[in-house]
């Protein structure tokens, strides 16, 4: 899945739209990657590429829908306390998508073995792979993954109608 989020990166730095974008806004950079999918149809979904641009305190988001991409200009940034949004940088990457996915695998199989994924969401910003899973238990399952060291953090377990991520992270 790090090599998809690399070829979908490189397909938006390769594009127009995206060289229109760097143009009029050339301090903007990476700062996370967004991806959802059911299980054993991640081909079928497409990461979601976002930028910041530190003078509008705004992001762009790029994705590629049916063959197009796609561009969401100025994204409000929802934040409890305003602050410049961290570079994501790939090349710091030392722990992998499965790697990372493995890990919250054998955290469900150890602690909540009766629950299976069937939505996933990957986020990855901050240097943290942030992965959650929906169960069919209707539950929601997060763990966020130091893309780096592969310690983990922030594990939550619990029914969909509580979930809520924090914001100032």
């Amino acid at each position: 899945m790090l090599t998809k989020l690399k070829n979908s990166l490189k397909r938006v730095k390769d594009s127009e739209e995206y060289k229109d974008f760097i143009k009029n806004y050339p301090e903007s950079y990476l700062c996370a990657g967004f991806i959802m999918y059911q299980p054993g149809k991640e081909k079928e979904s497409e990461w979601q590429i976002d930028y910041y641009t530190k003078d509008t305190k705004k992001i762009t988001t790029f994705v590629h829908e049916k063959g197009k991409l796609i561009v969401k200009e100025c994204n409000e940034i929802f934040q409890k306390v305003k602050k410049d949004l961290d570079e994501l940088k790939i090349k710091d990457i030392k722990i992998d998508f499965d790697e990372a996915i493995k890990t919250l695998n054998k955290l469900r199989d150890e602690k909540y073995s009766k629950e299976k994924e069937m939505d996933i969401i990957v986020v990855l910003q901050k240097g943290l792979w942030s992965i959650t899973y929906v169960t069919t238990g209707f539950n929601i399952l997060h763990l966020d993954i130091n893309s780096k060291t592969g310690e983990t953090s922030n594990e939550i377990f619990e029914p969909v109608l509580n979930f809520k991520l924090d914001q100032n992270k």
